[in-house]
This record gives C-alpha cells, structure tokens and sequence, in this order.
C-alpha cells in the first residue's frame, strides 16, 4: 500500500509540475485533474500550486 500511495503522490506531483502551453492545453490539463478521484479527495494541495499548474507559460511568469 504505501508504494502505491508513493506512485500517486509521484504522478500528482508530476501533472502538477507540467506547465500547459497554451489555453487549450490548460483546459484540457483542468479536465483531466477534476475527474481525477486523486484530485477531487485530496484537500491537502496548495491553491497557488493548482493555479500555477493550469497557467500556461510556466505559472503566470512573462504574463
């Protein structure tokens, strides 16, 4: 179990790290994360964080 738990914590924090390039892929990214289960139950990300990762160009910087 905790191996598991180590995966989908790895691959959240992957698809928070990847940074859309454009409008269209930031959608795509938004509806991918809300129909995610891993998601929608953990109240534990940061808002900034989430933010960020659906910023195209790299969390908000040269906008």
């Amino acid at each position: 179990m905790a191996r598991a738990n180590a995966l989908v914590t790895k691959t959240r924090q992957a698809l928070f790290d990847h940074r859309p390039t454009n409008m269209a892929e930031a959608a795509r990214k938004g509806e991918f994360m809300a129909s995610c289960r891993t998601f929608i139950e953990w109240d534990d990300f940061d808002q900034v964080q989430l933010i960020n990762a659906l910023t195209p160009g790299g969390g908000g910087q040269g906008l």
